[in-house]
């Protein structure tokens, strides 16, 4: 399998960001055969809220959309002609910005029949739970869809295409968001880029694609993205994605944290998590001390209690990779390690805090410090794989702002998955979300135990169909 399918022409993609803390934004540069080259990235923070609203939450996120939109594209416009035609803006969104489910549709005969990619996509496009799923719940609009599993017989095979079998079952996976949210956004990047379609997808699925390829002996880890309101766990086991976490506990919510109990404000409220960390002690009053416990304890337990149902599948994980702003990457490390650390069966797997240090290169050095930017960018060639993957095309004309703001939630999947308020009444409280998510496996793999923190390698390449070419605005200024 191949990391890249970006056909024939050479060409770029506009990649979006969309976190609840902030957005980033990244031009890359697709070649055939070749990795992807971020020419240019940029992010700016999602505004801080003291008493945080999910109404101002996604007004912020839009006006910070609209700020890294505008960069990009002059930076587009600027250089059109070494950067060449832009075939594709591909927004990812974090949680609370997105959900998703699974179907797994059974066909089965008395006689063996042969498997083909007609015959699945046959029964794909004609289930009719998928169908039912498709249309979503209220204000959830289906944003992707990939199938992600095949097994023949009860056995799992990743070419089922030529063979025999009396019994096909085919997982799929769908990623649901706000229609609101989705109106909201493309409202914005339409004054920036000329085309009538954005592409949607989620990140759990874009950073487990790149994660599984530049990690390729890693067969159990957990992926854990820090945002600004929200914590997401990936847990992956056997090659899988098998359950994708969230809990509304995030960067900017452990600030908020400490600074209801200091008083203080977020600067300082970051300097105290950084005066935490470092080994030279430092005078803090007493109500700085308890704050920063508390507001580590709080994430500790969340990220405990989110896990407790599937501690079998988290002791197989060897790895756990660490995704999370730079300010705060050590902070949660160590929380991470303090989790480690009092669990009375020891789950023996190493912390890695993902950076430059970890991933290929992209990027010249002063755009190369951007980690979620460089996983998707990474996932390009898998989203963008032919007969894999059929993301939502997002048209000016069909969308309307309705609706209510999405969150990751527990989801039945013989159900339509409902859209619930962003966040839960109580931080303390965190939502299981996506059970039994399984994700699209690669059959080369090692059983070996991980002894040290991976290096990221590329796998091999293959090429595919272009996509049509997209022109931008050029805007005044940044």
């Amino acid at each position: 399998m191949s990391f890249f399918s970006f056909g024939s022409k050479e060409g770029s993609a506009v990649v979006l960001d969309i976190e609840s803390g902030s957005v980033g934004g990244a031009l890359v540069q697709l070649s055939p055969g070749k990795a992807p080259r971020i020419i240019y990235s940029t992010r700016t923070p999602v505004a801080y809220q003291r008493e945080l609203s999910a109404e101002r939450l996604l007004a912020a996120v839009k006006a910070a959309t609209e700020i890294v939109a505008g960069r990009v594209a002059h930076t587009a416009a600027a250089d059109a002609k070494k950067i060449g035609p832009i075939r594709s803006v591909v927004c990812v969104l974090s949680a609370p910005w997105y959900h998703a489910m699974t179907k797994t549709i059974v066909f089965e005969d008395t006689k063996p029949f042969r498997v083909s990619p007609e015959l699945i996509l046959n029964l794909i496009g004609k289930d009719a739970s998928l169908h039912a799923a498709r249309r979503g719940e209220g204000d959830a609009t289906h944003i992707e869809e990939r199938t992600i599993q095949i097994r023949l017989n009860g056995y799992e095979t990743a070419d089922p295409y030529g063979k025999e079998a009396r019994k096909l079952e085919a997982t799929v996976f769908l990623g649901f968001a706000s229609e609101k949210v989705l109106a909201s956004l493309t409202d914005s990047l339409w004054h920036f880029f000329h085309t009538q379609k954005i592409l949607f997808h989620s990140f759990p699925l874009a950073s487990f694609l790149s994660l599984r390829d530049l990690f390729p002996d890693e067969e159990h880890f957990l992926a854990v993205h820090v945002s600004g309101e929200v914590t997401e766990i990936s847990i992956i086991r056997e090659g899988h994605l098998q359950e994708s976490l969230s809990f509304p506990i995030g960067r900017n919510s452990t600030i908020r944290m400490i600074e209801k109990a200091t008083g203080g404000n977020e600067a300082e409220s970051l300097t105290l998590m950084q005066f935490a960390l470092e080994k030279k002690k430092h005078p803090m009053p007493g109500k700085a001390v308890r704050a920063l416990a508390a507001a580590k304890e709080a994430w500790d337990s969340a990220f405990a209690g989110i896990l407790e149902p599937s501690r079998s599948s988290f002791f197989l994980s060897q790895q756990v990779f660490l995704v999370a702003p730079p300010e705060v990457r050590e902070w949660f490390a160590e929380s991470l390690r303090s989790y480690q650390e009092e669990q009375k069966e020891k789950p023996f797997f190493h912390i890695t805090a993902l950076g430059t240090d970890v991933l290929p290169r992209l990027a010249p050095e002063e755009h190369s410090a951007d980690v979620p930017l460089h996983l998707e960018a990474l996932s390009l060639g898998r989203l963008f794989e032919e007969g894999k993957n059929n993301a939502a095309v997002i048209h000016k004309k069909t969308m309307a702002s309705a609706g209510i703001l999405s969150t990751m939630r527990g989801v039945d999947p013989d159900k339509k998955p409902p859209m619930q308020d962003v966040f839960p009444p109580s931080a303390s409280s965190p939502e299981r979300s996506i059970r039994n998510l399984t994700i699209e496996r690669d059959s080369r793999r090692s059983h070996e135990p991980a002894q040290a923190a991976p290096r990221a390698r590329f796998n091999g390449m293959r090429t595919g169909k272009a996509e049509e070419g997209i022109s931008v605005a050029s805007p005044s200024g940044e």
